[in-house]
């Protein structure tokens, strides 16, 4: 089991040196759960520029899923051009991670934040080229089972059925969960990123039962889609992916659907559901405001990997 070094959790802290002690331990606890999971011997990356009496210190994590972290970096000294420490160190932390055979590294910060060391932040991204994949709303519900608009049901003669991923070969539920990406409106950007076997390995991250919440759902025996959610705590869950493949699109399937996700939740206990959308999808927008869903938070999303080949 991977646990940090004494100079990693010193890093981390320096990293975070120039806020609250709160944010620098939940970062040591975030690392820490990442890289007891990581199938890196090595996950935690380090990097470092100076000159003088200036220095830029960052951190990355090699996470399950074929995922990198990217964790705080932080510039400290008197030399005037902050953004190029920075960015400097943002690009080494990539290289590094990616080489480990990582497909796409990603940074989450906070989309409301608008200070200069923000600004300095979001200019040092773009020169280590990294890419601003999406601004991402986070909603919550609390109202459980879900209150809707009055959308009328699916126009189909068979109702909505669901079963489990186990009950058709992994390499067919890989193919419908992919088959939900063409055209899809949520990060399109990332198609192609990353392999969608190791999207779902990231899924499948923290989830303590091996019968994982994750289903195919159908029409008449046909597959047109796919439903993952995630258990965060004993309160609460996550709905983690929601797609159906483009000809099943547009015909109402969603009260069935989310009927079926608040019957779970109460079969298990759960009060509290969270999930993030894409700004620019404004179905999926729609869809979940009108069934109680109200936004609590807003991040961006920046990546690198693949995606700057093409």
């Amino acid at each position: 089991m991977n646990t940090p070094t004494e100079r990693e959790k010193n890093w981390i802290d320096w990293c975070h040196g120039d806020q609250s002690a709160c944010y620098s331990d939940a970062a040591q606890e975030t690392v820490g759960r990442m890289v007891e999971i990581s199938p890196y011997s090595n996950p935690i990356i380090l990097a470092e520029i100076q000159r003088g009496q200036s220095i830029a210190r960052g951190y990355a994590v090699a996470c399950e899923g074929s995922i990198g972290y990217l964790g705080r970096v932080r510039f400290q000294g008197q030399d005037s051009d902050h953004q190029h420490f920075l960015a400097l160190a943002i690009a080494e932390l990539c290289e590094r991670t990616l080489a480990l055979g990582i497909e796409m590294v990603q940074a989450i910060v906070p989309a409301d934040s608008t200070g200069p060391t923000d600004e300095q932040l979001r200019s040092a991204f773009q020169a280590a080229r990294m890419i601003r994949a999406a601004k991402l709303l986070q909603f919550e519900c609390c109202d459980i089972p879900f209150q809707h608009d009055g959308t009328p049901l699916a126009m189909a003669f068979s109702p909505v059925q669901f079963r489990s991923y186990r009950d058709i070969p992994w390499e067919r539920w890989c193919q419908l969960v992919e088959a939900t990406y063409t055209d899809t409106l949520d990060v399109p950007i990332l198609n192609g990123v990353r392999s969608i076997e190791q999207t779902l390995r990231g899924y499948a991250v923290g989830q303590s039962n091996p019968n994982f919440p994750w289903w195919s759902i159908h029409i008449d025996e046909a597959p047109i889609g796919c439903l993952i959610l995630s258990s965060l705590s004993e309160r609460d869950c996550e709905l983690t992916y929601l797609g159906l493949i483009s000809s099943a699109r547009g015909r109402r399937y969603s009260p069935e659907i989310m009927d079926f996700v608040s019957q779970w939740m109460l079969d298990q206990g759960k009060s509290r559901i969270v999930l993030a959308v894409d700004e620019k999808n404004a179905p999926a927008l729609h869809l979940y405001r009108s069934f109680g869903f109200e936004q609590i938070h807003a991040v961006e999303a920046w990546i690198a990997g693949r995606l700057q080949a093409v």
